[in-house]
């Protein structure tokens, strides 16, 4: 019996404090003051490369969502605009990912590009207008929620964006007074909303109409008239919305063919070079063989055409510039 218990003990020695870990992590992720919390991610992408996949995350803590409505902005864009889907009546439609996000099986979609820039687009989803619903909300908990497909812009007409840009930051942010989700009740309410009663007292009662002329006039007043009505203000420390950025890179040292991807054709492409008077790498900030230094000595030889079959192949170091 007192092995038995010796070992009982030191279980319990363990597995208290990863309970204890575990519960801190849930309060720190999660505090009881937030209920829903969704971020653009940060994204780093190289110039070669003019289509860019942004994903947006959501945690919804306590409340499944039925409905979202999500308005995102570029801060340029003439760096990075929303992808056109189609144009349909006069209103044009941004293109959205939705395979494999929280939302992808919602009734309703729509995502609508807001400016003659395309820097500004609005996104509304709505799981099922039905009652009862067949398609489900969103139910507690994390994941991504869809994908925006944006692009770098040619600038004032050209075909790149130029060097100019190199290593730029550019902020894709939402709307944060436009933007607001929706629970599974009916009817839904906005998550993270403070409800409160308004008393409207913009109007007065009259009490006595007349005709004068071609004029119909009041000429007896009574009390004013008091409305009703039920409005939000969204608490931002019950919804949080966190913004990304958007890194763009001059080059991608080892993409020697220039094709925004680090693969075995650019270890061909060098030794075609090396070997075979082939072409050379792609120019990389001035240095003319730059894009072919994958081990980054400021040279270009066997020994990156090598670094890149060990990178490929073998879990190697990844390629980086000087």
């Amino acid at each position: 019996m007192a092995t038995k218990w010796r070992f009982l003990t030191l279980a319990l020695v363990f597995i208290l404090p990863l309970g204890v870990t575990l519960l801190s992590k849930d309060v720190a992720t999660a505090p009881n003051s937030v209920e829903l919390i969704c971020q653009i991610d940060s994204v780093s992408t190289a110039l070669a490369n003019h289509t860019l996949v942004i994903p947006v995350y959501m945690t919804n803590i306590y409340d499944s969502v039925s409905g979202f409505e999500l308005w995102i902005n570029s801060d340029y864009p003439d760096w990075i605009k929303f992808k056109v889907d189609h144009e349909a009546g006069g209103v044009i439609y941004g293109k959205v990912d939705t395979v494999g996000g929280l939302c992808g099986g919602f009734k309703y979609l729509e995502a609508r590009i807001l400016d003659p820039l395309h820097g500004t687009i609005k996104v509304t989803g709505l799981c099922d207008p039905d009652s009862p619903r067949v398609v489900k909300p969103i139910r507690p908990g994390s994941g991504l929620l869809l994908k925006l497909i944006c692009q770098t812009n040619p600038l004032y007409g050209d075909t790149t964006l130029g060097d100019s840009l190199c290593d730029s930051v550019n902020v894709v942010k939402f709307v944060r007074s436009e933007t607001r989700f929706s629970d599974a009740s009916f009817p839904p309410e906005l998550i993270g909303c403070n409800y409160y009663l308004h008393i409207d007292t913009v109007y007065s009662n009259c009490l006595n109409w007349v005709v004068i002329g071609p004029d119909t006039v009041c000429t007896s007043w009574g009390d004013t008239t008091y409305v009703e009505r039920w409005r939000c203000s969204i608490d931002s420390t019950k919804r949080v919305l966190l913004d990304g950025k958007t890194v763009f890179s001059c080059c991608q040292c080892g993409d020697a063919n220039s094709d925004a991807a680090i693969d075995i054709s650019d270890a061909v492409y060098l030794i075609q070079f090396i070997f075979a008077g082939g072409p050379a790498p792609g120019a990389c900030r001035g240095s003319f063989y730059g894009m072919g230094d994958a081990n980054g000595d400021a040279a270009v030889d066997i020994s990156d055409a090598v670094y890149l079959i060990q990178y490929i192949f073998a879990g190697g170091p990844t390629p980086h510039c000087p």
